[in-house]
């Protein structure tokens, strides 16, 4: 799927994995030197430039030294509950969604990385406490979200779980040169 995208009057083209949700490709549309067409094409500039196409999957990208920072300010048990809750993390929002799209709340993500209602209360409250995630408003009520500065899966960011990280330590973006594109999404309940 290609998007172009009108941002401070260039347009930037996207192609994203139906699948998957990988960016395949973001660059200014002026950049573009290479087409690919055809599954034929695709084979032949494969093999020109020695390319391996590897088995898409889903993804999620964990930002530099963040994993280890998380090691050191959780304890074990919170750290692992994090870590597990990475699979959950939604392209469209960072919201933790189930496999079916479904925002979780405390009673699902407990059923679903299998522990205790109360040891999942404990360790949810101690990642919130250091901003992992976050409980935010949403249509079904309050649901939680991953940090985006922590790990996320897309570069583009709504506004208002944006400004719930932002000013927490894990925020390390240069001001000049942000990691994250942040829209103002109107449809969305939160």
């Amino acid at each position: 799927m290609a998007k172009g995208i009108k941002f401070d009057n260039e347009t930037i083209i996207r192609v994203i994995d139906k699948v998957s949700g990988e960016l395949l490709l973001n660059c200014n549309h002026n950049n573009i030197e290479l087409l690919i067409r055809t599954q034929k094409e695709r084979e032949n500039y494969d093999n020109k430039y020695g390319i391996v196409q590897m088995n898409k999957g889903r993804f999620v990208k964990i930002m530099e030294n963040k994993i280890s920072e998380m090691a050191k300010c959780l304890s074990s048990e919170a750290f692992k509950v994090a870590i597990r809750l990475l699979d959950f993390i939604s392209i469209k929002d960072n919201c933790l969604v189930s496999s079916t799209d479904k925002k979780l709340m405390l009673k699902d993500i407990q059923k679903l990385i299998d522990i205790s209602k109360p040891t999942a209360n404990k360790y949810m409250k101690e990642l919130e406490a250091k901003n992992v995630v976050a409980k935010m408003q949403c249509e079904l009520g309050k649901c939680y979200f991953f940090n985006p500065f922590i790990a996320r899966k897309t570069n583009d960011m709504i506004l208002s779980v944006y400004n719930k990280f932002s000013d927490t330590k894990w925020n390390t973006d240069n001001p000049t040169t942000p990691t994250m594109i942040v829209w103002k999404d109107k449809r969305s309940k939160y």
